[in-house]
């Protein structure tokens, strides 16, 4: 490798960082503010990122659907990730929270462990007792007509704010103030966990 390719890849790296500043900066004021403003999804970083930050501002409610409870996506921690397994957490613990989570799809643990074994799901269901502030679905069985649950992962911040992949999965829109949008992902998350329970 040349030196002018050395100097090229520590600025496209540097520049790469501040670029993740920036959307992470962009995320805490949306979130703080539950601002209408649509924000784009491509990397697990920034989807633990908004999970994480989902679960500092959220009120009274997060509904989290996923098509699997994967560990690890593309190398990185997704349900393995400690910040987010801290916020979410915390969001628990304290009074008048409560969690919601739809697996419609594997849950990530090594052979002869349970969902108490998976990194994410296992902390969380230790706090089932308290009041269903945890549910916790799984619906990976075909429906009555033996297709499978054919809607794209989502979570869902109280009625204001959600993080809804899109069809071809490669990305996610992100908005922390569209209650329209986000009341009608409630109503179906709400439809599909009250026929599952």
């Amino acid at each position: 490798m040349s030196e002018d390719s050395r100097m090229i890849d520590f600025f496209d790296s540097d520049a790469a960082n501040q670029a993740d500043r920036i959307y992470r900066t962009s995320v805490d004021k949306c979130a703080s503010e539950r601002q209408d403003m649509f924000l784009s999804n491509r990397t697990t970083d920034h989807a633990t990122y908004i999970l994480t930050k989902m679960f500092e501002h959220a009120e009274s409610d997060v509904r989290l659907w996923t098509n699997g409870m994967a560990r690890q996506k593309e190398g990185k921690q997704l349900y393995g990730n400690a910040d987010l397994i801290h916020a979410a957490v915390s969001f628990v613990n304290k009074p008048n929270k409560r969690l919601s989570i739809i697996v419609n799809g594997p849950i990530d643990v090594d052979a002869g462990q349970s969902v108490y074994d998976h990194p994410f799901l296992g902390v969380l269901l230790e706090h089932r007792d308290a009041a269903t502030k945890v549910r916790v679905v799984h619906v990976h069985d075909p429906n009555e007509d033996g297709h499978t649950l054919s809607v794209r992962g989502f979570a869902v911040m109280d009625e204001s704010g959600y993080r809804a992949e899109t069809d071809d999965g490669s990305r996610a829109v992100v908005n922390f103030g569209d209650h329209k949008v986000a009341k009608s992902l409630v109503a179906t998350f709400d439809t599909v966990m009250s026929h599952a329970e």
